[in-house]
């Protein structure tokens, strides 16, 4: 019995040596052949196995294959552990020389995974990733796990260099990428028009559905959760802009320079349908969805990440130049740190200025049905619920519009606006409100901190928040509308509750056309001090404010009009007609959901269904707390932060719905 034991035990230690010293997954050798198929779409390369993966990286960087339909019919394991003495992979399309042999071909992932990937490329021009480098491919339904990336250039987990190429259906999880020199991208190092090449009216450059887990984490001096940079170096031909939709990004981002949690870098291009969360972190142009833009669009996107920079941070974009911004949402926190005194922070955009290529051109950009949610703190200059900082050069023109701030925006040096903390562009804010805290030492509006240009329109807006003008023993003068501005005929239509402690213009003759209002016996209706529009009632008021704005600015079409807060999810103070209480209505149902209050302390409401189980998840997708057959929902026990609430009512039908916990 004892010498059974003794064998058993040694047998043990043999093979727990055997783990530890030996790579089970794959040795480094080549397939002679594919599993099977022909190369055609009908019947492509079959890939099962680590060898025959790496017989189309050999065949592709021969210039003998990487040209036709390949799929994976087996998960892939290239090393078990990736931190001790990996294999290492040699990229499917790897530079050498100047003309890099292209994957050109079409790769279905099949929905199978592919573990322990541990690419390094510090010489040359540096391409890391699955593929090193493609052009007109498409790359689907690939799953990868447990990887470590290190590249010098453009650094991905899927494609190092992707030109011209259409990537759907992608996950990668567990997963690290870092790139000290250029690109760094979670899914992709560069995307866009390769090397020395031009495009035609046939190409498509898109991402679609492809996701990015919570364990993932990317490092570079340009680096986002899917792509670290994107543009088209255009030498001929038509210009075809890149599409990034229905997208998610869960990673931890960090990096010197245009960081974002899904795009790092983005030239003419859209974002549409896409969210993130988690943490990005930069010295400069950090945003919860983009670094730096130049003629970026975003729609239909929502931000959950928190964002730490010390110059330029936003909750879509840190800066951007042109552009876009519509039916968008905030819910991230973003700090500015200051750097050489400005740090300019804003819940949409940190510093928004024209495009280089158009500046001195007359054009015309939109903000557009987008609200802020998160709070903006900053040691510098400049902070804004939806801009921190515009500068443009007196020809251009931004229209925000149909935007709210319900955030606290608190700038502990100067300039700061419920809507805009400074403006040195033609900006035509119209159909607007704030009803959260702003402070800062000088220049404290509840619309905009300072207005510059006598060109520039604030029209129809209203102000509620607390105005905050004493930080570190200075007190500087504060305006329910304006912190400053030397003139008051560019303001008409603007609204603000009643004080006896600070009028509409902090440092500048009050505002004309406008008018404080103060309550009434009902909580949701309010009554302006002087009639507007032939009314003493704020609502119809602001809904007749909106019907001179069409009038005035036809190229808008139409806004919203205003509603009732009879919820009391917005204090009581009127909310867009199709405003939900918490923002964008994200239901499946036609159903009224209504949520209140939001921001809430300690419980959140359900009203217009009846609950059978409410799923709250955090910022990080992780479920911490159930709630059964109830339409309360105590959320005083968590930390603070953004929280989905996921909504099943009696009849199976499913609702979400996101809150801020205080």
């Amino acid at each position: 019995m004892k010498a059974t034991k003794i064998y058993t035990l040694l047998a043990l230690l043999m093979m727990a040596g055997g783990v530890m010293a030996q790579n089970t997954c794959w040795d480094g050798t080549v397939a002679e052949a594919y599993a099977g198929g022909d190369g055609t779409p009908e019947n492509p390369y079959q890939i099962a196995t680590a060898e025959q993966l790496a017989l189309l990286a050999q065949q592709t960087n021969d210039g003998i294959g990487g040209n036709a339909y390949y799929m994976l019919t087996d998960n892939i394991c290239l090393n078990e552990n990736p931190d001790v003495d990996p294999v290492l992979w040699t990229p499917i399309g790897h530079v050498v020389g100047n003309e890099p042999p292209y994957f050109t071909g079409h790769f279905d992932g099949n929905k199978m995974s592919i573990s322990g990937l541990v690419c390094q490329s510090n010489s040359g021009h540096g391409i890391a990733g699955l593929f090193g480098c493609t052009n007109g491919a498409v790359i689907q339904n690939v799953t990868l796990q447990n990887c470590r990336l290190n590249g010098t250039q453009y650094t991905g987990a899927l494609v190092g260099y992707a030109g011209l190429t259409d990537i759907t259906g992608c996950y990668i999880d567990d997963v690290s990428v870092t790139c000290e020199v250029r690109s760094a991208g979670g899914l992709a190092g560069f995307f866009g028009l390769p090397y020395y090449m031009s495009q035609n009216s046939n190409d498509t450059c898109h991402i679609v559905d492809c996701h990015v887990g919570q364990d993932v984490t990317v490092y570079g001096r340009l680096s986002g959760g899917l792509v670290g940079e994107i543009t088209e170096y255009l030498l001929w031909g038509p210009s075809v802009p890149v599409v990034v939709s229905n997208c998610t990004g869960n990673a931890v981002m960090m990096g010197t320079e245009c960081v974002g949690g899904l795009v790092g870098f983005m030239r003419d291009g859209n974002m549409e349908s896409c969210r993130c969360w988690n943490e990005v972190h930069c010295s400069q142009y950090a945003g919860g969805m983009m670094g730096l833009g130049i003629s970026a669009n975003f729609t239909d996107c929502q931000n959950g990440a928190n964002v730490t920079g010390n110059y330029q941070s936003g909750g879509m974009v840190g800066k951007l130049y042109g552009g876009n911004i519509l039916n968008c949402e905030n819910y991230g926190w973003i700090y500015g740190g200051g750097a050489g005194g400005i740090s300019e922070i804003g819940g949409m955009v940190g510093r928004y200025e024209p495009d280089p290529l158009l500046a001195g051109s007359p054009c015309e950009n939109f903000i557009r049905n987008c609200h802020n949610f998160g709070d903006i703190t900053g040691s510098s200059d400049e902070a804004g619920g939806i801009i921190g900082y515009a500068e443009g050069n007196y020809i251009e023109e931004l229209f925000i519009v149909d935007c709210s701030n319900s955030g606290v925006v608190v700038d502990n040096a100067c300039l700061a606006g419920g809507i805009i903390g400074h403006n040195g562009y033609i900006v035509r804010i119209l159909n607007v409100y704030n009803t959260a805290t702003v402070g800062a030492r000088l220049g404290v509006g509840g619309i905009v901190g300072e207005l510059s240009l006598s060109q520039d329109r604030v029209i129809n807006a209203y102000s509620t928040g607390e105005l905050i003008h004493e930080i570190d023993n200075y007190v500087c003068p504060r305006g329910a509308i304006v912190g400053y501005s030397s003139t008051n005929d560019q303001f008409s239509s603007c609204y603000w509750l009643a004080s006896d402690e600070y009028g509409s213009n902090g440092q500048g003759p009050e505002l004309e056309n406008s008018s404080a209002f103060g309550p009434t016996t009902s909580p949701s209706a309010w009554q302006l001090e002087t009639p507007m529009h032939n009314t003493d009632d704020l609502l119809t008021a602001l809904n007749l404010g909106a019907e001179q704005i069409e009038t005035e600015f036809p190229v808008l079409g139409s806004i919203s009009r205003w509603r009732e807060d009879a919820e009391m999810s917005n204090g009581g103070f009127p909310l867009f007609g199709s405003q939900w209480p918490n923002g964008i209505n994200e239901s499946v149902s036609d159903a009224y959901v209504c949520i209140y209050p939001n921001p809430t302390s300690n419980l959140v409401h359900i009203e217009g269904i009846e609950v059978s189980e409410v799923q709250v998840y955090n910022a990080l997708g992780q479920l911490v707390k159930t709630i059964q057959g109830s339409n309360e929902i105590p959320v005083a026990d968590l930390p603070q932060g953004v929280y989905l609430l996921r909504i099943a009512d009696a009849d199976g039908k499913v609702y979400t719905n996101k809150i801020t916990k205080r």
